[in-house]
């Protein structure tokens, strides 16, 4: 049997896993990650903002320039809600849905090992507006998220307005819409297959955030009976 010290050890780590502390540092990964990519996207952004006042305005540098800056807001909102967010009040069990949240919302950075192509100015910008709206809405649904923001599958309060009011993930619904302009500028077809591998990591991240949503709040199997999970009326 578990002597009185291990009892203690464990009452002591169980309390600390209930701490705000503990709630930052288990994203520390992530927030490393997210500061990384504004670090790396700042100058570009900034030489690209640069080259929109030096020269005649160029639709694709604006869309470029419009991309990595509402990349850049995102990343700056997912890192402040990390430190803003409500302590959650149920969480998944085992690592396995922790390891399928990770790579569903950070695979697609693999994108960047891949050689990019030169894409003729018209699907050039198709490519940057989907990932510009993207991003952009992203922001918006983040916003609505608030304090109640995860990256692994956990309940904090549940959302049911904005966009939460027509589908349970809007968040993910976003994401693959800039995750499919990310892609388009990469070579084929590696980048759509990334593309897809990342988008069923997402999948199965909705499965697991579901349960613990269900098992969560008693109003959620009417929330989930009423709306879909990415398009109205579809899926």
């Amino acid at each position: 049997m578990p002597s009185d010290a291990a009892n203690a050890r464990t009452s002591r780590l169980r309390d600390f896993n209930r701490t705000k502390l503990y709630d930052v540092l288990a994203a520390t990964p992530l927030l490393v990650w997210f500061a990384l990519g504004i670090w790396k996207l700042a100058p570009q952004t900034a030489n690209d903002a640069r080259t929109i006042l030096a020269a005649p305005l160029h639709l694709a540098t604006l869309l470029d320039f419009l991309s990595s800056a509402a990349t850049l807001v995102f990343f700056t909102i997912v890192i402040a809600l990390v430190f803003a967010r409500r302590m959650p009040v149920a969480k998944s069990e085992g690592l396995w849905p922790r390891v399928v949240a990770i790579l569903g919302g950070n695979l697609e950075v693999a994108l960047g090992t891949l050689h990019p192509v030169a894409l003729p100015l018209s699907l050039k910008l198709v490519a940057t507006t989907l990932a510009m709206v993207g991003t952009g809405a992203e922001i918006i649904v983040l916003i609505w998220l608030g304090r109640s923001y995860s990256i692994f599958p956990e309940a904090r309060k549940l959302v049911l307005q904005g966009p939460y009011r027509w589908i349970r993930h809007p968040l993910y619904l976003t994401a693959a819409i800039a995750t499919l302009g990310i892609a388009m500028g990469y070579a084929q077809p590696w980048a759509a297959l990334l593309a897809v591998v990342t988008f069923g990591f997402q999948i199965g991240r909705m499965h697991n955030e579901e349960r613990v949503l269900a098992a969560t709040f008693p109003e959620y199997a009417d929330y989930a009976g009423r709306t879909k999970r990415l398009i109205p009326g579809i899926y």
